[in-house]
């Protein structure tokens, strides 16, 4: 690379990180408006994208967007709340299964519609289909090679 790439290359880093700063503080705020974090609506989207089934805690991180969050603490959180339960398994006492309650269905079909009405608010058309592909590959090959160094 030369000079002028490099420079390139982390100005486009830098504006990604500063878009994704700007961006977790808007969902931070509508969050807070329904006495959640982000990682605990990471964990209730989860929860609830398996529909009706129970996953280990550790899937659950594994699945976050944040996978460094106390999956454990926020999931004690959300049981205190009754939006999620929490068994231990028949088969194995150390496996923790958790499930999202009615109560958390509920929940996150409330946020979703407020997520919707602000995620529209973002001009869909200031990329065009084949850039918006050309950014998600970008981005997950840029996820691949910061894990294979870290």
């Amino acid at each position: 690379m030369n000079k002028q790439d490099i420079n390139l290359h982390e100005i486009l880093l830098t504006e990604i990180m500063r878009t994704s700063n700007l961006l977790e503080h808007g969902f931070t705020n509508l969050f807070n408006k329904y006495e959640l974090t982000s990682s605990q609506y990471n964990i209730l989207r989860i929860l609830n994208g398996v529909e009706g089934k129970t996953i280990t805690a550790g899937t659950i991180k594994e699945r976050m967007i944040n996978p460094k969050s106390d999956a454990t603490r926020l999931i004690d959180r959300l049981v205190q709340k009754k939006l999620v339960t929490r068994n231990v398994s028949l088969k194995n006492r150390r496996q923790i299964n958790v499930g999202i309650t009615q109560s958390g269905i509920s929940l996150i079909q409330r946020i979703d519609a407020d997520l919707k009405e602000k995620l529209s608010a973002f001009n869909d058309s200031v990329l065009s289909q084949d850039e918006k592909t050309f950014f998600i590959e970008y981005l997950s090959k840029l996820k691949a090679q910061i894990k294979s160094t870290n």
